[in-house]
């Protein structure tokens, strides 16, 4: 059964992309959605490295990370993922020091950076090896041999459109764009929107699919009166603009609605300084309410 993929992304940096990754991955890894609990994978995309740094405490080890495989890939080496790859799948795991046994990492690094654009180079310049993948199928092959072990994989993307991301895009049907509440985060959005159906994988790869896209407000303050104007904005011009631009659009699109994530509050930034997840908070909390809240949300989502 193939599991509920969803692509965390905005390009827009500095909108709380990995912090919602990072937590979304936990709570529900811990949520029961069926017998026993949800099995979750959580694949850092980003160079920079923070949803492996937030999760381990640590930097990954080069060769346990995406830059490892992707580098063994390419020389002929290792032609998928194995589970031994992914962080956490070995007791005792390293993420989140064991707290979550059914959540799992497939690591980034900084060095990731560097190989990438190296890579997009070769790719221009048609350089590739032979055999797949190449592109943007990267990890809809890679992961082929764990898919079926998880029931959702969480993709924490760059700020960018580049290889790897296009390659999250592709392997993902479902779409978080977390907003906070400016212009340019809001532009991110609409750039989002159009690429998607711009550079729709469907055109190239001969696949039919339909996405889910939500955006997520993280908002400072309920009492913000700048935020209420954005949520409303949001939800009465913006989105029902973009779904409406275009036929390719409103043929992809499944679903695209507007939904409250987390609120910007100190205990927030202070759980993450602690490379600490939202759900060791306590049930009163308001942000694992909302984490909770977004959590069950995503469990009645319908393909």
């Amino acid at each position: 059964m193939r599991p509920r993929s969803i692509a965390v992304m905005n390009f827009k940096g500095g909108v709380g992309k990995t912090t919602l990754s990072v937590n979304l991955a936990a709570a529900l890894s811990a949520r029961d959605g069926r017998p026993g609990k949800n099995r979750v994978l959580l694949v850092d995309v980003d160079p920079q490295a923070h949803a492996t740094l937030y999760t381990l405490g640590e930097p990954a080890p080069v060769s346990q990370s995406l830059v490892g495989i992707i580098e063994r890939h390419r020389q002929g080496k290792q032609e998928f993922i194995a589970s031994t790859d992914l962080i956490g799948y070995t007791a005792p795991s390293p993420v989140f020091s064991g707290h979550f046994p059914a959540l799992h990492l497939l690591a980034s690094h900084h060095e990731l950076r560097s190989l990438e654009l190296e890579i997009e180079q070769k790719l221009a310049r048609k350089e590739w090896p032979s055999g797949p993948p190449r592109s943007y199928k990267l990890f809809s092959y890679l992961l082929g041999k764990v898919w079926h072990n998880y029931d959702f994989i969480i993709f924490d993307c760059a700020p960018n459109f580049h290889w790897l991301t296009a390659s999250a895009i592709f392997a993902s049907d479902d779409f978080i764009v977390p907003v906070i509440a400016d212009f340019l985060s809001i532009d991110g959005l609409r750039e989002l929107i159009h690429l998607l159906a711009e550079d729709h994988a469907a055109k190239a790869s001969g696949r039919t699919r339909r996405i889910r896209l939500i955006p997520v407000m993280l908002w400072a303050d309920a009492r913000d009166t700048v935020h209420a104007q954005y949520v409303d904005k949001l939800k009465r011009e913006i989105v029902p603009e973009l779904c409406k631009d275009g036929a390719m659009i409103s043929e992809m699109l499944k679903a695209c609605e507007v939904v409250d994530g987390l609120q910007r509050l100190k205990v927030v930034q202070k759980q993450v300084q602690q490379r600490r997840p939202l759900t060791d908070l306590d049930g009163s909390e308001a942000a694992r309410i909302q984490l909770e809240n977004l959590v069950t949300r995503i469990m009645k989502w319908k393909d």
